[in-house]
């Protein structure tokens, strides 16, 4: 019987992580201000500027080899284009962590 109520009860733990990871997702529509690099963009929402660290991916740094081309790539495609986010969690640095779509694509 104890086996039996552990198995529901992380059952219903795993639920409510679930539930709670999927109302923490939004998905709006913004235009990019900035490109910081290859992986940190700027966008104004309405009236509101959030810095976003895309998810999923990981580009070299300024400083880095290829740094700054990763970054001119990332403007031309974006800058100053609308965009959608779907953002996920905020890193410890506070940024938004997100994946963005422009013309229906996965940048």
């Amino acid at each position: 019987m104890k086996k039996i109520l552990d198995t529901i009860l992380i059952s219903s733990l795993t639920l409510i992580l679930c539930i709670s990871n999927l109302s923490a997702n939004e998905i709006f529509q913004a235009t990019v201000t900035k490109v910081s690099d290859g992986d940190t963009i700027w966008v104004k929402k309405n009236k509101e500027i959030i810095k976003i660290r895309l998810g999923e991916i990981d580009a070299p740094e300024l400083s880095q080899e290829y740094g700054k081309k990763s970054k001119n790539y990332l403007e031309k495609l974006i800058l100053n284009k609308k965009i959608i986010v779907n953002s996920t969690i905020k890193d410890k640095y506070g940024r938004t962590i997100a994946v963005i779509f422009f013309n229906d694509k996965n940048i």
